[in-house]
């Protein structure tokens, strides 16, 4: 397994999803990030989180010079959200990262949304219900 920093736009992408949507926002909003008021901090956080992770896979240093730039972005749709959530979860999954409230917030975000792309498909209206 390799990690690596996620774009800007990965991070921005996934801010703006969760600025979007109220249940996301709160699980963050819990954990001390205000992503409605203060979506840099947010943002950063993740960034921060990732960073961690490379480090925690390749040793210390080596995201030095790394540095991020928050920009206010158009939310994305639910999938690509998702892919953008998920590409930022599997970078972040080295050491002890995973145990993190972060990201564990960001993947209930993943599979809240998740939930919401099936529960909109055509097949999982025509299933059976019971």
């Amino acid at each position: 397994m390799s990690a690596f920093v996620v774009e800007d736009s990965t991070i921005n992408k996934i801010v703006a999803a969760i600025r979007n949507d109220n249940y996301m926002t709160r699980l963050f909003e819990d954990l001390g990030y205000l992503p409605h008021h203060v979506p840099r901090n947010l943002a950063e956080a993740l960034f921060d989180m990732n960073c961690d992770a490379v480090e925690a896979r390749y040793g210390h240093g080596d995201t030095d010079g790394s540095q991020f730039t928050y920009k206010q972005v158009l939310c994305p749709t639910s999938v690509p959200a998702y892919k953008h959530m998920s590409c930022l979860l599997y970078q972040c999954s080295e050491g002890d990262i995973p145990t993190t409230p972060l990201y564990q917030a960001l993947e209930q975000c993943k599979s809240y949304l998740a939930s919401g792309i099936i529960s909109s498909l055509p097949e999982y209206e025509a299933a059976q219900w019971g």
